[in-house]
């Protein structure tokens, strides 16, 4: 009996202990894959996964229409028999995990508010067809989470190309992360289905999209089309590739000189973003982009934006922003800042722009592209800018797994913040307040 409540006792401890924030963590032993720091070893592989995108905005009923080719490659030494495909979209039906837990809103210093939920919208993805080889393969959704069966096994430095089409209403609250305002500003991300992590250390990675963690993706080139209404203007991840159909002369000349610049040119103005908004524009444009070595592609879109632009070391600073935002008028000097300092502190900024754009996402970021609010407060105003460009470093470059260790990418990245404000605001008693604050931590 003795025995027995001994080693109940040493079970229940285990089990208490399991469940504490000051576990140890369950670190796999050091092998050719990984060193004992985690550091890549002389086996050390990555999956691949690259896109073609084809996509159209129907802003009558706010739907996204889409067509993809998956191009995967397995550079892992395990054959696969299935893969696994994210469809986020599906956090907002009506059985969604995220509308079961409830989350409530979390609150930032500035007023900032994030809610993972939609709002009360209910929708999701449809996913048309998914083929390879022009057969339709046997699919499950789960959730976020698809399970795709393969019509034969996928050995190690295969590859595999899948045909997916696809189409959502987009949310007027997307969980915070995405979203329009009526059918004037389109905030889109997690809009294609794309490849879930497949790694050494955990196999697949299909843990649900809830909305609180973020993205743990593969790496790849973006090749993207996206048909939106003629009188709309994109910001988006990647380089446009057909800048003669889709901006004016006077737009490409002024960006000429944008590039050149280390002051902000105007490339559309307000009174030119107030009258062209006015405008009903009839017909449609189709931009086309590319994108080289990045694990996710956003966009944003509307015909009322004004666009100021400038340059640091060949890299194109840009802002998007309505005309009723005139705190933004600053915003695109402290993009400027805020690319320079991180640069050259932390280490190259690698991509040919940075982008943020204005609007009702509270703050979120992806390759070269930021959303960011409008706020009155100058001060808050470049925290939210300057946070939401650090994540191109943390997680854009070093690709950690957000879903599983958020802690990972929004620690060191508040923790570089401070260095950015105060540089920003040097010489000023605010400055003086992030250093004390700095120093004290």
């Amino acid at each position: 009996m003795l025995l027995f409540l001994t080693v109940t006792a040493l079970a229940l401890q285990g089990s208490v202990a399991d469940t504490s924030p000051f576990r140890a963590l369950p670190l796999p032993a050091p092998n050719r894959v990984r060193g004992a720091s985690g550091a890549p070893g002389p086996d050390y592989w990555q999956q691949r996964a690259d896109y073609v995108i084809r996509a159209t905005l129907d802003t009558a009923g706010s739907l996204l229409q889409g067509s993809e080719r998956i191009h995967y490659e397995n550079h892992s030494p395990d054959t696969l028999r299935f893969l696994w495909v994210q469809i986020e979209q599906n956090i907002f039906t009506k059985n969604s995990v995220t509308y079961a837990l409830n989350q409530p809103p979390l609150h930032f210093a500035g007023g900032a508010v994030f809610d993972f939920t939609g709002k009360g919208f209910i929708g999701g993805i449809t996913i048309e067809r998914f083929r390879s080889g022009g057969r339709e393969l046997r699919h499950t959704e789960y959730g976020t989470m698809m399970r795709v069966e393969l019509p034969r096994p996928l050995a190690p430095r295969g590859v595999i190309d899948c045909d997916v089409a696809w189409h959502f209403p987009v949310p007027p609250y997307g969980g915070g992360r995405m979203g329009r305002i009526g059918t004037r500003l389109y905030e889109i991300g997690q809009w294609y289905p794309r490849m879930v992590v497949y790694d050494d250390v955990h196999g697949w990675n299909p843990l649900p999209y809830i909305g609180a963690g973020e993205f743990y993706l593969e790496y790849g080139d973006f090749d993207v089309t996206l048909t939106l209404p003629a009188g709309f203007l994109l910001a988006a991840t990647g380089t446009v590739a057909n800048p003669l159909v889709v901006w004016t002369a006077e737009q490409r000349a002024r960006l000429a000189t944008a590039r050149r610049s280390s002051e902000r040119v105007q490339i559309v103005t307000k009174a030119e973003a107030t009258a062209h908004g006015a405008q009903r524009t009839p017909g449609a444009k189709t931009w086309h982009l590319t994108a080289r070595n990045v694990r996710d592609f956003a966009w944003a879109a509307s015909p009322d934006f004004r666009w100021d632009a400038s340059a640091w070391n060949g890299v194109l600073i840009q802002t998007f922003y309505r005309p009723s935002a005139t705190p933004w008028e600053e915003a695109n000097r402290m993009a400027w800042f805020t690319i320079k300092h991180f640069s050259e502190t932390w280490g190259m900024y690698p991509w040919p722009h940075a982008t943020t754009v204005e609007g009702l996402v509270e703050g979120m970021e992806y390759p070269m592209l930021t959303f960011v609010p409008s706020i009155d407060k100058r001060e808050d105003q470049f925290w939210v800018l300057t946070h939401e460009f650090g994540h191109e470093w943390f997680p854009m470059m070093v690709g950690s797994d957000e879903r599983r260790y958020p802690w990972m990418d929004e620690g060191f990245n508040t923790f570089i913040d401070y260095g950015s404000a105060e540089g920003y605001f040097q010489g000023t008693a605010y400055g003086d307040t992030v250093r004390r604050e700095l120093l004290a931590d």
